[in-house]
């Protein structure tokens, strides 16, 4: 998608989690890291494929560039190439169903991200997702996603059209690419002939990521007149969590409200409880234009998820995220009967709970197989440490670093997850990076913003910096 590099990546971090003992709730106040890739900003330490061009085609004003491809496994980062002189469009990573050689119109794009003019005329690396694509399922799932998928971006305007990359002779057993426009799906000339495209799979840890739970059909909506639903739930195999998965049905309503993302102990009834201290749970601001697949900040602490064992996921929507959930038919099967429960939901936190009839959330569980023992493993630190000082700041704040391997690169976030400055390579496994609270020239505004440091490695550091003027 980007012009001038080999693999210009969409980059994505993992986060840090723990375990510290066998039960529904385990917390740990060391946490232990779980499957990170290393940064993919720059070079793919960990190529899963990379197909060369052999030539191009034009691509005009509402013409889609689809690539199908099948992956068991995470993806770290991926690239599209094409070189266009100004434009913007829409990139898109969704599920594809082989038989019909169309896009899975059962569940909404598992990726979603609009990309203006700069970033596809200076090629730069300008879109990064929090988390990677993972296709490797736990066995029993409820609804498994499906490990075919397609890289689909959407031209939407330029001045000049964009020139797509091409190969014809694409990886062996890679399907044919294609271009879409009016709905209609054209194969590229020549039974062999793929787009050139790259896949990164960030490390061999980032391969041991498992789907855990998932309800992956997306056929009903969750209306914003909703505060929050809970979604009853068991794993068929004990996993460490990493992050959860929910289907954002467009755009939130407000901009300024956040929500949160929790795991609650099940216990007893079929209805949900008086809402006790949650297992797990994270501040909830995902943004996405159009319908995707979203996750959350950093739980704040670890938990493993133990089979035979009820839990809820309680979504905290505060009248502003729409979600997507599946219509229950009666066909899902015994695995779908087994692992997912009730669905509830209130239209005020002071009001009863009512339930959800008939439907279930779209949801997905990522992590890792957890290893369940007498005595629990102890607990493992990331060797890469950050501090920033002062904080608060308010001309300047120094980051610095310890236990790195090779070099560090920084990147700075605010509140919603945004890129608002960093982009900064350093060398040393320990020393100090000034940063000036600026973007560009521009002072940045008061507010809380996030550091983050990830080393050749694929270890990460993540320093909360409050700045005020």
């Amino acid at each position: 998608m980007f012009r001038s590099s080999r693999f210009t990546a969409l980059s994505l971090a993992l986060l840090v989690l723990g375990l510290s003992a066998l039960a529904p709730r385990l917390r740990a106040d060391a946490k232990r890291r779980v499957a990170e890739p290393a940064s993919t900003s720059g070079p793919c330490t960990y190529e899963l494929l990379d197909v060369q061009k052999t030539g191009t085609i034009g691509v005009g004003s509402g013409v889609t560039i689809v690539q199908p491809f099948a992956i068991e496994g995470s993806v770290a980062a991926c690239s599209l190439k094409a070189v266009s002189n100004w434009g913007a469009g829409n990139f898109e990573i969704r599920q594809w169903d082989p038989a019909t050689a169309l896009p899975d119109p059962t569940t909404v794009a598992l990726r979603s991200v609009a990309l203006n003019g700069s970033a596809l005329y200076y090629g730069r690396p300008l879109v990064s997702w929090a988390r990677p694509i993972v296709t490797k399922c736990a066995d029993h799932l409820a609804d498994p996603p499906r490990t075919t998928l397609a890289m689909l971006f959407h031209y939407v305007s330029g001045l000049y059209g964009m020139s797509g990359e091409i190969s014809t002779n694409g990886a062996p057993g890679l399907p044919r690419g294609y271009t879409e426009a009016a709905g209609t799906y054209t194969p590229l000339p020549g039974a062999g002939t793929v787009h050139a495209f790259s896949l990164c799979g960030g490390s061999s840890t980032a391969q041991e990521l498992r789907v855990a739970q998932s309800v992956m059909r997306t056929d009903a909506r969750i209306d914003s007149t909703h505060w929050d639903v809970m979604q009853r739930f068991r794993v068929p195999q004990a996993v460490r969590l990493g992050w959860v998965e929910v289907a954002l049905d467009g755009a939130p309503i407000s901009p300024w409200l956040t929500g949160s993302l929790q795991i609650v102990a099940g216990g007893a009834g079929a209805a949900p409880p008086a809402i006790p201290e949650p297992l797990v749970s994270a501040t909830f601001y995902p943004w996405a234009d159009q319908p995707s697949w979203v996750s959350h900040y950093d739980f704040d602490s670890s938990l493993v998820l133990l089979p035979d064992t009820d839990y809820w996921l309680r979504v905290k929507t505060v009248y502003t995220f729409k979600l997507r959930a599946h219509a229950i038919t009666g066909a899902e099967g015994p695995d779908f009967a087994a692992g997912i429960g009730a669905l509830w939901s209130r239209t005020d936190p002071d009001l009863p709970w009512s339930q959800e009839t008939g439907r279930a959330l779209s949801f997905r569980l990522i992590g890792d197989p957890a290893v369940t023992v007498g005595v629990p493993p102890a607990p493992e630190r990331s060797p890469l440490v950050l501090h920033a000082t002062p904080n608060p700041a308010r001309g300047a704040s120094v980051l610095a670093w310890s236990g790195a391997t090779g070099g560090v690169r920084f990147e700075v976030l605010d509140a919603r997850g945004r890129r608002v400055g960093g982009a900064v390579r350093t060398a040393g496994g320990e020393g100090r990076w000034s940063w000036t609270l600026s973007r560009g020239a521009a002072p940045l505004a008061p507010g809380l913003y996030f550091v983050r440091a990830s080393d050749d490695a694929g270890h990460t550091a993540v320093a909360r910096v409050a700045v005020v003027r």
